[in-house]
């Protein structure tokens, strides 16, 4: 059985880019400790692009405030975190920068179409996890990655299809 750390390091090895948000790095009324699971995913990648386990590799890093990183992973400072305050819109903008750089001659929606589409899903996602007989609450979760990984292509899939006969 696969553990969760070698699911991490087979996914880490499989993408060429990854994404790594620690504005959620913080305590909570339920816990006087933050968790550090994005933290560390973060460091694994690094590790992966520094000691060449992975050509062409890249990443982005995002934090929630201006020179949080410098506090929380003072290690990473000069890395150019991309500081997104608390708002989910802002990291829509940072991803789609990033990505929209890395695939030069590519045609990239706007952050705010990318917001529309992703609020369509949000609202179909129950009735998507339902055919799969899955809570909305499960599929969140990352043991059921692939089970929403295959939602999202499917529902691409059918927008892509709507759009062609509009």
């Amino acid at each position: 059985m696969e553990t969760r750390l070698d699911k991490i390091a087979r996914i880490i090895r499989e993408s060429r880019y990854s994404i790594h948000d620690i504005s959620r790095v913080e305590i909570t009324r339920t816990s006087p400790l933050p968790r550090f699971n994005m933290a560390f995913e973060c460091g694994l990648a690094l590790g992966a692009i520094r000691y060449r386990a992975q050509a062409g590799r890249d990443f982005l890093f995002m934090c929630g405030e201006r020179f949080q990183n410098q506090i929380t992973l003072s290690d990473l400072s000069g890395q150019g975190a991309r500081a997104r305050g608390d708002d989910p819109q802002s990291a829509v903008e940072a991803v789609r920068a990033f990505l929209s750089a890395k695939n030069v001659g590519t045609r990239t929606r706007g952050p705010a179409a990318i917001w529309s589409r992703y609020d369509r899903f949000g609202t179909q996602l129950p009735r998507l996890a339902e055919k799969l007989e899955l809570e909305p609450s499960e599929i969140r979760g990352f043991d059921f990655l692939m089970d929403y990984l295959q939602i999202v292509a499917e529902w691409i899939k059918a927008e892509a299809t709507r759009g062609r006969r509009r």
